[in-house]
């Protein structure tokens, strides 16, 4: 059945594609002037071809993350380095339609997949995208390719901190406090919190319109950031584990102060002495600025199924799904900085505009 199905893209031999142009979101160069609306829709983009280690994916669906569209600006290259001709997108969920060699046959034609590049190798804004073999893998069966789509990302982000966390303060029955609930890494940090790693009480930030869904996520407390400072709020000495999700200036120094002996502050918004760490923490707490380690990503998405597929311990958020040719207006959304959980890009949906 395999082969009949990559018939259809494929001749017999499987080798030569009979669809080669392919609908892509692109970027030749950086933007002078780093705009995002920099990128370029095209509906006759070559489909690229596997190489060594790689395999082909039918692309059903991606997502935003505001790294999305930020890494096209010049200023973010000596961390999110390009390379030219870029498709676009860091995530998604497809199909397996061929192999290239030197695989190691863990997957096959046919096999439903989700997964993230680094920005070497980015493409899910487009039909087709050649992966590595060892950034995508076979993804949960209960949800859509949408909702998989959403998930890659922001699960890993959230999974990597909180283990990280947990190794250095043990998260069980104590306090955790998610600085911003609502948005993609905190919702799903929320619900790993409460459900997986079995904290007593946990505590988020977020905006009044946010209250209820952040509390469905797994928040047992929401402090309103437009009616008050969490900083203010809290006790001095009473939060045991701080992951920050938001990278507002001073975090640092005054997430320090609410740990208790032993807590652990951890921020992925790390910028300098203004935003991230405490350049001066008491000798008792510890500090830690995380980025996604994409080696553990094969672990991390095998746990993110397990919780999804069998243990109904995490789902997917989505508020609004796009069509691929709608993307900029989905970035725009993004980049107001309200959505909640977060938005995904399907490949088979119309346009709005169509």
């Amino acid at each position: 059945m395999r082969c009949l199905s990559v018939a259809l893209l494929f001749p017999a031999t499987c080798h030569a594609l009979v669809l080669d142009t392919m609908r892509a979101w692109h970027l030749e160069s950086y933007p002078s002037d780093g705009d995002r609306h920099g990128v370029s829709f095209s509906t006759n983009y070559s489909v690229p071809t596997p190489g060594a280690g790689e395999v082909l994916l039918q692309v059903r669906a991606a997502s935003v993350n505001p790294i999305d569209y930020k890494v096209v600006m010049p200023q973010l290259a000596y961390l999110f380095p390009l390379q030219f001709p870029a498709v676009m997108g860091f995530e998604g969920a497809g199909t397996v339609v061929a192999v290239g060699p030197d695989t190691s046959g863990r997957l096959r034609v046919g096999d439903e997949v989700w997964g993230l590049s680094e920005s070497s190798n980015l493409g899910t804004y487009a039909d087709f995208h050649s992966v590595p073999e060892n950034a995508y893998f076979v993804r949960p069966t209960s949800i859509s390719a949408e909702e998989a789509a959403t998930i890659p990302l922001v699960g890993l982000t959230s999974l990597q901190a909180l283990t990280r966390m947990e190794h250095i303060q043990p998260l069980f029955g104590k306090t955790v406090l998610i600085l911003g609930g609502s948005g993609g890494v905190g919702s799903m940090a929320l619900q790993l919190a409460k459900n997986v790693f079995k904290a007593g009480k946990v505590i988020t930030t977020t905006s009044s319109a946010h209250l209820d869904f952040v509390k469905g996520c797994g928040a047992d407390d929401a402090i309103d950031y437009h009616v008050s400072n969490w900083w203010d709020v809290l006790e001095n000495g009473t939060v045991h584990a701080i992951f920050d999700t938001v990278g507002q200036i001073g975090t640092g120094p005054r997430a320090t102060a609410k740990l208790a002996k032993d807590g652990v502050f951890l921020t992925i918004a790390h910028r300098g002495l203004s935003v991230g760490l405490d350049p001066n923490p008491q000798s008792n707490v510890a500090q830690i600025y995380e980025q996604l380690d994409h080696s553990r990503a094969e672990t991390g998405l095998a746990l993110l199924r397990e919780y999804i597929d069998n243990q109904n311990l995490v789902r997917p958020v989505v508020q609004e799904t796009y069509a691929l040719e709608d993307l900029m207006t989905a970035w725009d959304v993004s980049a107001e900085g309200h959505v909640q959980g977060k938005l995904a890009i399907s490949h088979t949906i119309p346009s709005i505009f169509s």
